[in-house]
């Protein structure tokens, strides 16, 4: 069988100890069927017993003979510090690009993971919270919850005057004072309620229903009370659900920017010493405008720079 000698291919290490010509072709030509030619791509691949693949692995290159990649310290070598002089200049180019591609794509990821992480504490935070002290906003269709005292971090800002004690007023919808409901106020509720027939107020009365019970009633306990139409008993169902919801309070600004504010007013009590203001430079480039607008009406009289700070970019 005619090998393809080392020769043919301008002095390739390992041409013709490795392959073979078909019968009836010769090393010159059989690849391209001419002499000359340009190689687009090339795959190498090591054909050796398990003894002389043991040997040819752990010796020339960085592999452990199941094929696994040997980790490298990253002490030794890294992704910025990587250089390709040996390559031709059309390759290098290409390569050089390619790693400031993943230099930039490396280092967003570890921002969003610092982000990420951020936004787990916050949740964390949240959710230890008792629900009587959690103000609920719907800031044009994008539903918010914090805790009031977060919202009075900032003295003398708008929001601590909003939600200060002098002025503050339990939700409408609070669990509790539902709880407490007697029966006269249970038939009052259902008789303000447009949707339903004055004769289910009735169907309440006679089932003496106080506000404790009426959290728990499911369908099937409304038809027991004598709701036969399956209309009217999705209807006070939907009634009871809405009523066990809290009311959230409308904010006609940007969800993206008031979600700023209540992230940094978050961090100064989480952090507190540690609490560092927003750069500017870190809220969206569109957004910019309409978030110094929205802390300047929060937060007025110089009391934004406790929120975010101006930096030149």
């Amino acid at each position: 069988t005619n090998c393809i000698h080392e020769q043919t291919f301008g002095g390739c290490s390992d041409v013709g100890r490795a392959y073979e010509c078909p019968s009836g072709q010769n090393g010159e030509r059989f690849l391209t069927g001419s002499y000359f030619f340009e190689a687009e791509e090339v795959e190498v691949f090591c054909v050796a017993t398990n003894k002389e693949h043991e040997s040819f692995t752990t010796n020339n290159y960085p592999y452990h003979h199941n094929t696994q990649l040997i980790e490298t310290d990253p002490d030794q070598s890294s992704l910025e510090t990587l250089t390709f002089d040996e390559f031709p200049n059309d390759l290098k180019q290409a390569l050089c690009q390619e790693q400031d591609a993943l230099i930039n794509a490396k280092r967003e990821l570890q921002k969003c993971m610092c982000d990420f992480e951020k936004e787990k504490n916050i949740i964390q935070y949240t959710e230890s919270l008792p629900d009587d002290d959690i103000v609920h906003f719907n800031v044009r269709g994008t539903l918010m919850a914090v805790k009031r005292s977060t919202l009075r971090i900032i003295r003398g800002s708008q929001l601590e005057r909003w939600f200060g004690n002098s002025t503050w007023t339990e939700q409408l919808t609070n669990k509790l004072s539902i709880d407490k409901w007697s029966n006269k106020q249970v038939v009052e509720w259902i008789r303000n309620q447009p949707e339903l027939p004055d004769e289910i107020a009735d169907l309440f009365k006679i089932g003496e229903v106080n506000g404790l019970q009426l959290l728990a009633l499911g369908q099937h306990d409304l038809q027991e009370l004598g709701m036969r139409t399956p209309g009217t008993v999705a209807l006070v169902a939907k009634a009871i659900k809405d009523l066990q919801k809290p009311n959230h309070i409308f904010i006609d600004g940007c969800p993206y920017c008031f979600g700023k504010i209540i992230d940094q007013l978050r961090l100064k009590v989480m952090l507190q010493e540690d609490y560092e203001p927003l750069s500017f430079l870190e809220i969206h480039p569109m957004k910019r405008d309409t978030f110094k607008e929205m802390v300047d009406y929060y937060f007025p009289a110089g009391m934004a720079g406790e929120v975010f700070q101006m930096i030149d970019e």
